[in-house]
């Protein structure tokens, strides 16, 4: 047999046995890092058991429903006042702002995400600078 076959045959065999050894070990740290997620979910997991056993929890969803079909509000015209077509831009060109909607409350959007509507009087974050505020009361 030819020794350059040999030679070129031991070291992809030490180069793939090495290479088994590194998967090896990231299959343990992985395997340590899945057993504390599980550990983790299992806290969560009991935690919320403990919640539900506790009293009864109402969903979002389900108040959502009631909002909809009990006080009969119209979401989608909710919707369409929050995301007026001057809003879509302010959040287009911001992705992250706050939004004063009738005159009383602010729309925060963090992300190009609308996350909550806030009560003006309570906001003590809120300042507008003059480079925005056309650009917000336009």
């Amino acid at each position: 047999m030819d020794t350059q076959k040999l030679k070129s045959l031991q070291v992809n065999q030490t180069r793939l046995e090495n290479e088994i050894k590194e998967l090896k070990a990231s299959i343990t740290e992985l395997n340590k890092k899945i057993n504390e997620k599980n550990t983790q979910l299992s806290a969560v997991t009991k935690e919320i058991q403990d919640i539900h056993s506790q009293h009864p929890v109402i969903t979002e969803h389900a108040l959502l429903r009631y909002v909809e079909r009990i006080l009969q509000i119209d979401l989608e015209k909710v919707k369409q006042e929050i995301l007026s077509d001057e809003n879509v831009k302010i959040i287009d060109n911001l992705k992250s702002c706050k939004i004063p909607l009738r005159s009383k409350f602010k729309i925060v959007v963090k992300n190009k995400s609308i996350v909550t509507i806030v009560d003006s009087s309570k906001d003590t974050t809120w300042t507008r600078k003059k480079s925005n505020q056309s650009l917000l009361t336009d």
